[in-house]
């Protein structure tokens, strides 16, 4: 996440005469995949979250001392970048906040930040750390509904780096993007460093060819593939700016207000899904369908205001009507379960109908149709 995050708050550029998007318009964008239509969303370039403050002190109010609030410890020397903030419809929220620290090394930042986390009324829970990153886990001793993690990972130390070859005796320099702290270079090499194949990447943008022996990274002479490896490794190595990215969640409030249930709108079935005109009538909340080397699946809930009865004779009729079989027929309690199958298709599935556990005046079908021999 860090990594996209250092990509996202860049900007980016395009051959429309239109204002290129916004780094916070990208990191938007980024956020909102996936999430439920009623997630709010917000980006602060070189801000924190307006109420950050709030999230910190849920239950104080005008009277309560500046003391007593509770703050987060950001490391001294952290220049903010900017902050994410996700709320999702149960009233929990995930806050990012990012900074850069300059002239340091990551493990010399999780050690302030170690030193910060482990004093009350916040604790460090637990550390790792990779060549790529330290993380600290950390909660509010105030507050258990607080929690988070401290991340510090490099970040590439130039914006380009050289590399030298020899292309049929003669000594070719290509300068490539460093799109890494520690870079690779997409292509196979023999034991020698001539490369023998060049694939998709900014190598071969850059012009490396087949044929083409390495034999310089910067100007540090190779000889193997180890010694590449150790050359590329290098550049993410020694003093630096350390991305430093604290990443907090807020447990939802025991009264968070939760918006009634109400059926999707504008969502309807792909046109292959199977029997289409049985569920074509009901009102669709989320499906899939996938095909494989195994066959075919296809997933459907769907809502309606009839009662669980009329909903399942309705279901009966037009899956007989459309040529299916129906193998099972059971009801229970208000609800009825079916299975059905198409031999001509190879298909079968189950349907299972009942009052909705989130809406009681709904009833509620799961379909589930899948190849028969699955």
């Amino acid at each position: 996440m860090l990594g996209l995050a250092a990509t996202v708050l860049a900007s980016c550029s395009g051959d429309s005469d239109e204002p290129p998007p916004t780094g916070a318009t990208l990191a938007e964008r980024w956020l909102r995949a996936g999430e439920e239509n009623n997630a709010g969303i917000a980006v602060y370039e070189r801000a924190l979250p307006p109420g950050f403050v709030d999230l910190l002190n849920p239950d104080a109010d005008a009277d309560t001392p500046p003391e007593d609030l509770i703050a987060l410890p950001v490391h001294p020397d952290g220049a903010l970048l900017g902050s994410y903030v996700l709320r999702r419809s149960d009233g929990s929220r995930i806050v990012w906040l990012f900074y850069d620290v300059p002239e340091s090394t990551m493990a010399g930042v999780i050690d302030v930040v170690t030193g910060q986390m482990d004093t009350s009324p916040w604790q460090v829970l637990s550390q790792s750390g990779t060549r790529s990153n330290r993380v600290i886990g950390f909660e509010n001793t105030r507050n258990e509904d607080i929690t988070g993690n401290a991340i510090a990972e490099n970040i590439p130390g130039a914006s380009e780096f050289t590399v030298v070859v020899d292309r049929d005796g003669t000594e070719v320099t290509l300068t490539i993007p460093q799109t890494a702290p520690a870079p690779l270079l997409e292509a196979a090499f023999d034991n020698g460093l001539i490369v023998q194949d060049v694939f998709p990447g900014a190598a071969r943008t850059a012009g490396l060819l087949e044929d083409d022996q390495v034999r310089r990274v910067g100007d540090t002479a190779v000889r193997t593939p180890e010694e590449l490896e150790t050359a590329l490794e290098a550049m993410a190595t020694g003093t630096r700016t350390v991305a430093l990215l604290y990443v907090l969640q807020f447990a939802p409030p025991l009264q968070a207000e939760v918006p009634p249930f109400v059926p999707a709108q504008g969502l309807s079935l792909p046109a292959d899904f199977p029997a289409l005109d049985t569920w074509t009538s009901f009102d669709l909340d989320r499906f899939e369908s996938a095909t494989d080397a195994t066959g075919r699946y296809h997933f459907a809930s769907l809502f309606s205001d009839e009662s669980p009865t009329a909903v399942a004779n309705a279901v009966r009729d037009n899956l007989v009507a459309a040529g299916w079989e129906i193998t099972s027929d059971e009801a229970a309690g208000f609800g009825t379960t079916m299975e059905f199958s198409h031999e001509g298709d190879g298909l079968a599935g189950i349907v299972s109908i009942d009052e909705s556990s989130l809406d009681d005046s709904l009833t509620q079908l799961f379909v589930q149709i899948q190849t028969a021999d699955q």
